[in-house]
C-alpha cells in the first residue's frame, strides 16, 4: 500500500455506526456499568442477611442473593453486547433493551411480592422498604440511555408494578392486619413515581437533544478535519507535480514561481526539453482556485506533456489540448494556457497564448516592454479553439520573457486598490537587470506589501525567461 492510500483509508471498525448510535450505545455502557455495581452491592447485601441472619430474614436474604445474582449475569451479558455491536457496527435490538428495563424493574418488584407471600403481615412495611428508593434510583439512572422511549417505559413500568403492589397489600390478607399508615400515603409513592418518570423523560430528551447537538459538533470537526487533511494531501501532490528543476540552456536564466491562494491552486507551470538547445514552456491559469481547479489544473498539465511528446507545435498542441479539455470540463470552466518555444541556439521564440496575457518581452537595452496579447480563446470554450499563428520574436542579450497569472496584477489592498498591470510593468523594467530568480523574489514581495493585511486573493503564478547581456 502507498504512503497516500495508507492517509486516505481509514480502519476504523465503528464507520458503519451513526456517531448518534455509537454515543447512545456507550453511553448505555455506562449505566450497565451503574447497574452493575448496584447489583453486586445487593449480592453482599443478601449474603451478609443469609451469614448473620436476624428475625427471620435469611429467607429475604436468598431472595435477594439469587435475584441479584442473576441480574449482574444479565447485566454482564448485556454489555458484551453493547461492545459487540460497537465493534461490528450492528445497530442494538431495541426490543432487548426494552426488555431489559423490564428485568430490571422487575427486580425489587418481584423481590416484595415474594416477601409478603412469606411475610403477610410485614406487607405494608415492605411496601416502605428500600424497594421503593431501588425504584426511584432505577428511573434516574434511565437516563443515560438517551432514549426518553426506554425512560418513560421503564418510570410507566415501575409505577405500574409498584401501584400493583400496593392494590395487592390493601386488598389482599386479613382484614385484622390493618395498615399503620393512611392509604393516601400509598397512592401518593404512586404518584411520586408517576412524577419522577415525567420529569426523568423530560430530562432524557433534553439530553438527547444535547448529545445530538453533540455529536453533529463533532462529525463537522471531523469532517473539516478530514477535508483539511485531504487537501494537505491535495497539496503535497499539486507541488510534486510542479517541475523540480529547470532546464540548463546556455546563455539563459530561468526562473519559475507558483504560489497558491489556498492549499490547492489553479495555475500551474511546467517544460518540456524538445532537444538539447530547445524547451517548450508552459503556464496554465484555471478558473477558480480551490480542489476543483487543481484537479483540472493536473489533466491539463498532463494533456500538455503528451501532446508535446507526438507534435512539438504549439498550434497542434493548444488545438489537442483544448479538444479533450472541451469533452471534460463543465459549463463555464476554461483554462487559459500560454506556450513558449524557446530555442537557445537561435535565440528565438515561437508565444502562443489561449486566453492567457499579455506575456511581457522586456528589452534589457533600453527597458522597452512590449505586451503580447493572446492569440486566441481560453481553452475548453468552444471545439473549435479559433487560435491564431504564433508570435515570433528574437531575444537579444538582457531581454526577458514574463509570464505570469493575474494573481501578481489583479489583486487589490484593503482599501480596494488594484496593483494593476502598468505598476507591475514599471517593476520589471526598473528591475530588468536583476537575475530571472531575484526578479521574482521582487515581484512577489512587492505584490505582498501592497496587500497588506488583505488575504491573497488569487494563485500567483510566474515564469521569467532571461537571456544572458
Amino acid at each position: 500500500m502507498s504512503r497516500l492510500e495508507e492517509n486516505t483509508i481509514s480502519a476504523d471498525p465503528e464507520v458503519d455506526l451513526p456517531s448518534l448510535t455509537q454515543a447512545k450505545l456507550r453511553s448505555e455502557q455506562i449505566r450497565i456499568l451503574c447497574m452493575m455495581g448496584l447489583f453486586a452491592v445487593f449480592v453482599l447485601l443478601g449474603l451478609f442477611r443469609i451469614i448473620v441472619p436476624w428475625k427471620e430474614a435469611t429467607s429475604m436474604g436468598w431472595i435477594v442473593f439469587g435475584l441479584s445474582i442473576a441480574l449482574v449475569v444479565v447485566e454482564a451479558w448485556m454489555f458484551r453486547a453493547v461492545a459487540t455491536s460497537l465493534e461490528t457496527g450492528r445497530t442494538l435490538d431495541r426490543r432487548v433493551g426494552a426488555a431489559l428495563a423490564v428485568l430490571e424493574c422487575s427486580y425489587p418488584i418481584v423481590a416484595v411480592f415474594v416477601l409478603m407471600l412469606f411475610n403477610p403481615a410485614e406487607r405494608f412495611t415492605l411496601l416502605v422498604s428500600p424497594a421503593y428508593a431501588f425504584l426511584l434510583i432505577l428511573v434516574a439512572v434511565s437516563v443515560l440511555r438517551v432514549d426518553w422511549w426506554a425512560t418513560a417505559l421503564t418510570g410507566v413500568f415501575a409505577a405500574v408494578g409498584y401501584a400493583a403492589l400496593v392494590a395487592w397489600a390493601l386488598l389482599a390478607g386479613d382484614s385484622s392486619q390493618a395498615s399503620p399508615h393512611p392509604p393516601a400515603m400509598y397512592v401518593n409513592l404512586v404518584v411520586m413515581l408517576g412524577l419522577a418518570t415525567a420529569a426523568a423523560v423530560f430530562v432524557a430528551r433534553q439530553v438527547e437533544g444535547y448529545v445530538s447537538a453533540a455529536v453533529r459538533e463533532m462529525e463537522t470537526r471531523r469532517q473539516r478535519d478530514r477535508l483539511k487533511h485531504d487537501l494537505e494531501i491535495a497539496s503535497q501532490i499539486q507541488q510534486r507535480l510542479l517541475p523540480r528543476s529547470l532546464p540548463d540552456l546556455a546563455g539563459y536564466q530561468i526562473a519559475a514561481v507558483s504560489r497558491p491562494a489556498d492549499e490547492t491552486g489553479g495555475d500551474y507551470y511546467d517544460w518540456q526539453e524538445i532537444s538539447r538547445q530547445r524547451a517548450v514552456f508552459s503556464l496554465g491559469d484555471v478558473t477558480g482556485h480551490g480542489i476543483g481547479p487543481a484537479l483540472v489544473t493536473a489533466a491539463c498539465r498532463a494533456y500538455v506533456r503528451s501532446t508535446l511528446g507526438n507534435e512539438p507545435v504549439p498550434t497542434a498542441v493548444l488545438r489537442r489540448v483544448n479538444s479533450l479539455l472541451y469533452a471534460d470540463l463543465t459549463e463555464g470552466r476554461f483554462v487559459t494556457l500560454a506556450l513558449v518555444d524557446l530555442n537557445a541556439e537561435t535565440h528565438e521564440v515561437l508565444l502562443l497564448s489561449a486566453g492567457h496575457g499579455p506575456t511581457l518581452h522586456v528589452r534589457g537595452s533600453d527597458g522597452t516592454i512590449k505586451e503580447i496579447d493572446s492569440q486566441g480563446l481560453p481553452l475548453g470554450l468552444y471545439e473549435d479553439g479559433m487560435l491564431e499563428e504564433p508570435v515570433q520574436f528574437r531575444l537579444e542579450p538582457g531581454d526577458l520573457v514574463v509570464l505570469c497569472s493575474d494573481g501578481f496584477f489583479e489583486p487589490a489592498n484593503a482599501a480596494g486598490e488594484e496593483f494593476g498591470l502598468s505598476r507591475l510593468t514599471e517593476l520589471i523594467r526598473t528591475n530588468r537587470h536583476e537575475s530571472s530568480e531575484r526578479l521574482l523574489v521582487v515581484m512577489e514581495d512587492t505584490v505582498r506589501r501592497f496587500l497588506g493585511t488583505a488575504p491573497q486573493p488569487d494563485d500567483m503564478t510566474a515564469l521569467v525567461i532571461k537571456r544572458n547581456g
